[in-house]
């Protein structure tokens, strides 16, 4: 929804980069939050990497809001919430996210998602695992897990095994 704002940033941050003037490394990413912006968004992305990509500026990742937050109730959960009768949703299915990952492995491109519940953390290492068996010895898409703020014990171990990077905050 920031999508002229961001490219002010990248521009800029290219044009430091260019001076010498940026001494960190960014990594820069492209953000959606719905299957129905998935092609537009690989494509921008596409195009932020051809244009923005120097020595230190990197835009290579597709951000995804799986699910919401637990203050309002909108973070998938495996079991309702206590408070009331509901579990929240998430923005993909595991099968929509494995066909992402598949076309972010072809261009060599990262995946971030904003996964607050255990079901959206859930879905996405699904989507990992799916991924994984469709490219085999091919994957390399580098999958993160934003936020987790509430993770089911039965998925704990899969982020080793799938290689997938847990950051929580």
């Amino acid at each position: 929804g920031f999508g002229k704002f961001h490219e002010r940033v990248y521009q800029r941050l290219r044009a430091l980069d260019k001076q010498g003037k940026l001494p960190v490394y960014i990594d820069g990413c492209y953000v959606v939050s719905s299957p129905r912006e998935i092609r537009e968004g690989l494509e921008e992305l596409r195009r932020m990497k051809r244009e923005y990509n120097t020595e230190h500026l990197n835009v290579h990742t597709l951000k995804i809001f799986i699910d919401g937050t637990l203050k309002i109730h909108t973070a998938a959960m495996v079991e309702p919430y206590n408070d009331i009768p509901k579990m929240g949703v998430t923005s993909f299915s595991k099968e929509e996210l494995a066909d992402v990952i598949v076309k972010l492995n072809e261009d060599v491109m990262d995946l971030h998602t904003h996964t607050v519940g255990d079901a959206a953390s859930r879905v996405v290492l699904d989507a990992v695992e799916i991924a994984r068996k469709r490219l085999g010895e091919s994957y390399r898409v580098r999958v993160t897990c934003a936020h987790l703020k509430f993770q089911h014990d039965a998925d704990l171990d899969r982020f080793v095994k799938l290689g997938a990077f847990a950051n929580f905050t």
